[in-house]
């Protein structure tokens, strides 16, 4: 399910668009030492957010590389977007560093020395832009501004507090967010 915002959002590179992102992806290296390739049901899954949704839902099995795809979007968001604030939600402590751990590998086996990863406080910046990983509790995310919110498994999260946070804050910079989750699959 999609909303429409106001705005697409306002590229400061070569465009954020989903063909920008599925390049940048191109020249990720993954786990596996393999590049990733965007595949045909994620670049369906993202297509509302790069037409400018405001909030978008995505139902999809496990290990179909969410957590890898919200990674390399987070990334291809702050290198794009001036000024951005790119917050990840995750359902417990645990699943948000799993979710950075990916992000920071992805960095480093890329060999993108443009981004600062700031390990301790589980975030990776580009200029004036940030990515940082928050675990489900509202309360750490207090006066968020997200241009970009990522809510990875929110089917899991204790309340939908985290989320009541995210998306009260998407209209002050006309943010966007996608909402991923394994609800109703076996």
């Amino acid at each position: 399910s999609a909303r429409v915002g106001r705005n697409r959002p306002r590229s400061a590179g070569n465009g954020y668009t989903l063909a920008g992102f599925a390049d940048f992806c191109a020249d990720l290296v993954l786990d596996n030492r393999s590049r990733m390739v965007l595949e045909p049901f994620q670049r369906r899954l993202l297509r509302g957010h790069f037409k400018g949704a405001q909030e978008v839902v995505c139902l999809l099995p496990k290990k179909n590389y969410k957590t890898t795809m919200m990674a390399a979007l987070a990334l291809f968001h702050i290198r794009e977007i001036g000024d951005a604030e790119c917050v990840i939600g995750a359902s417990s402590r645990d699943q948000a560093g799993i979710l950075f751990r990916q992000a920071e590998g992805l960095v480093r086996r890329s060999e993108l020395p443009e981004f600062d990863v700031k390990t301790g406080y589980r975030e990776i910046r580009y200029r004036g832009g940030r990515m940082r990983v928050l675990a489900a509790d509202a309360a750490t995310a207090d006066g968020v501004i997200p241009t970009l919110a990522l809510v990875d498994e929110l089917h899991r999260h204790p309340s939908g507090d985290l989320y009541g946070v995210f998306r009260d804050g998407l209209e002050a910079r006309d943010g966007h967010m996608i909402t991923i989750s394994t609800a109703g699959f076996n």
